[in-house]
This record gives C-alpha cells, sequence and structure tokens, in this order.
C-alpha cells in the first residue's frame, strides 16, 4: 500500500493537509489488524472448534498482525520497487521464524525467547496444561516492546523516505 500510494503521489496532498504520521501509521496498523483478527476467527471457526483462549488467541492476532504491519512499513518506505520490497521484507522478517525451530522442536535457544514470535505462538497455540498467566503476560510484553521498537523505526523510515520526498509528485 505505502508503495502503490507513493507512486500514486498520495501522499503529497495527505501530508500537506496536516496528518499526523502517528496517525497515519496507527491507522494502518489497525485496519489490517481489525483484517487480521477476522480472518483468524474465521479460519478458526472452520476448523469446527473455538480457540481454548479466546482473548489470548485476539491479542496474540492482533499484536502480531501490527508488529508485522509496522514492520513491512518501515521496509516499504524504504524501497522504491514492489520486487525490492519483496526481496527486502523477507530479510527483515527472517530472524523472527526462529522461534519456529523450537516450536517444531527443531531447535531451541533461549536466546528465541526475546523475538516477538515466541510470544505470539505462546498465545495463539493452547498448551495441553493450559495458559499460565505469567505466560500471557510475557508473550504481551514481548509482544507490546517489539510493536513500540518496530513503530518507532516505521516513523523514522517513513518519515526519512517518504515524507522528506512529498512535493516530488508520484515515485519517479
Amino acid at each position: 500500500m505505502v508503495l502503490l500510494e507513493r507512486d500514486q503521489g498520495v501522499h503529497d496532498p495527505l501530508f500537506v493537509a496536516q496528518v499526523l504520521i502517528r496517525d497515519y501509521l496507527l491507522a494502518k496498523a489497525a485496519s489490517l489488524s481489525v483484517l487480521s483478527l477476522a480472518a483468524g476467527w474465521v479460519i478458526h471457526l472452520a476448523t469446527g472448534s473455538l480457540p481454548e483462549y479466546p482473548l489470548a488467541f485476539s491479542a496474540g492476532i492482533v499484536l502480531t498482525s501490527t508488529f508485522m504491519t509496522l514492520l513491512s512499513i518501515g521496509v516499504a518506505a524504504r524501497q522504491r520497487t514492489i520486487n525490492g520490497f519483496i526481496l527486502m521484507v523477507q530479510v527483515y522478517a527472517l530472524p523472527f521464524i526462529l522461534p519456529l525451530l523450537g516450536f517444531l522442536q527443531l531447535w531451541h535457544e533461549d536466546l528465541f525467547l526475546v523475538l516477538p514470535t515466541e510470544g505470539t505462538l505462546r498465545l495463539l497455540v493452547s498448551p495441553s496444561g493450559g495458559l499460565a498467566t505469567g505466560s500471557v503476560l510475557y508473550s504481551v510484553c514481548i509482544l507490546l516492546i517489539w510493536n513500540f521498537a518496530a513503530y518507532f523505526w516505521a516513523r523514522r523510515s517513513y518519515t526519512r523516505h517518504v515524507l522528506m520526498r512529498v512535493g516530488e509528485g508520484g515515485g519517479h
């Protein structure tokens, strides 16, 4: 969306009209998180069951979607083409799949605990022994920390690579 908006010159009138970058980024993240939440519930309901912990499940989807949206915006702001974005978003997102190795019992590393994906997995997957309060708090906190970091990085990237070019017209 960011690349399309830039190519179509949407940013010129948008940011001349005093739209705050904070509002722009949070609106994008919120709208995509709502869509992700709806899709997550539809997919889960299609399996014929409800999540054992619906609030944790919903929090995991929303916080992860927000993080990935902000990360993607930060990457998109730095790219000029869709191909560049597709390549670079993979590079930026690659470290975040590492906790899946532990989840699949292929490789466990305590360092994975600092990555947001670990929090996501804990919130989305209902363990057989129940979901401990400490695990929920850790998961929400780690995802919030990464969301704040992604927000500040996206804001900086957007300011430097998009807003500084407002007035140049489309992406040319």
